[in-house]
């Protein structure tokens, strides 16, 4: 997808050197009214008539100690042959393409032709986005038209951005964005990501790797057992992100591999997960979570890798779901959010263990939310690669004592620090006064999952250690 817009014409200073968030969408949603909300100040000007901001205003916040560059661009129309708003979206279109996140902005009872074009832009040319519905007061998401959830984007914020409702959720969720950007994290940028598809046999592992590359590299076939060798190809995407690919054999249980070529497959694959930096677990509505899967998930985790379960086949998920006749070929827009629960709920049950892994529902075969799932295995990447600052473990780690106490014998557990010792996979080892027999394995999960979340840590397996600290004679 090759950009339109000459980047010569503009000026890149304060877009290379901050995290950038650029609000966008059509005239008169409440855009300038969110920026000024967001600056704390009024800096853009307010005012009901369409197109009052006409050239992009840029201002430089602080979100506790990261600096962010916020631009509210002009609202214009795609199909208008007038002059200034060819110009207005000209410089609006500039700043779509750059920004680190695009807050695409719309009103909550009123979707329109326009809000679909601007959506379509965006979908093509952003590298990040979420959906922000304005105009939200005391209005819970659940009442919203079934035209907002039709949209088809992941991530949505209901605010009313002149009563600043919901505002501080909205920055919460942009400064963990931030934190884990290139930007504020010296990560060294990578050849390339090394990328693992697994799964059970015939689960759509060679589709995937094909319309992912938008061309055939491995060979398809219904027949289980079709790929036998590990195949490698590069997909390279428009920011210049990298990545190697893997389509690896499918996974049977031992008792069933009735070949020695098959076994050799088998053993690759393994290899393979090994080898990678993030792993996509392919499994399909139709059987969902087997022992099988069980096994190939304790791999993954056992290495520490960065891991996504992926839901194929998503064409035929209402099969799954036993209603009368199933429909193909629906958009990802096209399926409830009570579907997806559904199974989301069946998984979590068989497979309780990687309630943190993030779930993404796709079809291969019809191409559906493909974009969404290399997307999150880019930010995956750079979140396993991001350090923290011990200052910043010891902050939560008070935090996390200071939520929820525990009483272990006479006497209530101490934690005095925390260090991050490992990263892949990653290890947290904290020193306390108590031995590490004697902490419940429930607390010891407690402490996961808030490190888990405090941390930006979903898909990412996580261990404690415990070391009790010597007296000192």
């Amino acid at each position: 997808m090759k950009k339109n817009i000459e980047d010569k014409k503009f000026d890149r200073t304060l877009l290379d050197k901050y995290f950038t968030v650029v609000l966008a969408g059509r005239p008169n949603v409440g855009k300038s009214t969110l920026f000024n909300a967001l600056c704390s100040k009024r800096i853009a000007i307010e005012f009901s008539k369409p197109g009052t901001t006409r050239d992009p205003v840029e201002k430089t916040v602080r979100i506790d100690e990261t600096d962010i560059l916020l631009v509210d661009t002009g609202g214009f129309e795609f199909q208008s042959h007038d002059p200034l708003y060819i110009d207005v979206g000209l410089k609006a279109k500039f700043y779509i393409q750059n920004a680190d996140l695009v807050l695409f902005m719309v009103e909550k009872d009123k979707i329109i032709d326009e809000d679909l074009a601007f959506l379509r832009y965006i979908k093509r040319y952003s590298r990040d986005y979420i959906l922000v519905i304005n105009k939200c007061e005391g209005k819970y998401p659940e009442l919203f038209s079934k035209d907002i959830y039709q949209l088809g984007v992941p991530v949505m914020f209901p605010i009313s951005a002149v009563h600043r409702e919901n505002i501080g959720e909205l920055e919460d969720f942009i400064l963990n964005k931030a934190n884990s950007s290139l930007k504020s994290k010296k990560i060294e940028i990578p050849d390339s990501i090394k990328l693992t598809i697994v799964g059970r046999p015939n689960t759509g592992k060679s589709t995937l790797l094909n319309s992912l590359l938008k061309y055939e590299k491995a060979i398809v076939s219904d027949i289980p057992g079709t790929t036998r060798d590990s195949i490698e190809a590069t997909l390279e995407l428009d920011d210049g992100t990298v990545f190697t690919i893997i389509d690896t054999a499918g996974i049977r249980k031992k008792s069933k591999v009735n070949e020695d070529l098959e076994y050799f497959s088998i053993k690759r694959s393994f290899a393979a997960i090994d080898e990678s930096d993030i792993v996509i677990h392919l499994i399909e509505p139709e059987s969902l979570v087997t022992a099988q899967d069980k096994k190939i998930s304790d791999r993954i985790i056992q290495n520490g890798k960065g891991y996504i379960l992926a839901v194929n086949k998503i064409d035929m998920i209402s099969k799954n779901l036993q209603d009368s006749k199933p429909e193909k070929s629906r958009s990802i827009s096209q399926y409830s959010h009570n579907e997806f629960k559904k199974l989301e709920n069946i998984i979590d049950q068989q497979f309780p263990h990687i309630n943190y892994v993030k779930k993404i529902f796709i079809s291969a075969k019809e191409d559906i939310n493909l974009d969404s799932l290399i997307l999150y295995a880019k930010d995956l990447y750079y979140r396993i690669k991001s350090e923290n600052k011990t200052s910043q473990l010891n902050k939560i780690l008070q935090s996390i004592e200071d939520k929820k106490p525990i009483l272990i014998g006479n006497s209530f557990l101490n934690m005095l620090y925390m260090i991050e010792a490992h990263k892949v996979p990653r290890i947290f080892k904290i020193f306390t006064n108590k031995d590490p027999s004697q902490i419940p394995s429930y607390y010891q999960q407690y402490i996961i999952n808030e490190l888990r979340e405090q941390l930006n840590l979903e898909s990412i397996p996580v261990r404690i250690k415990f070391e009790k600290r010597k007296k000192e004679k």
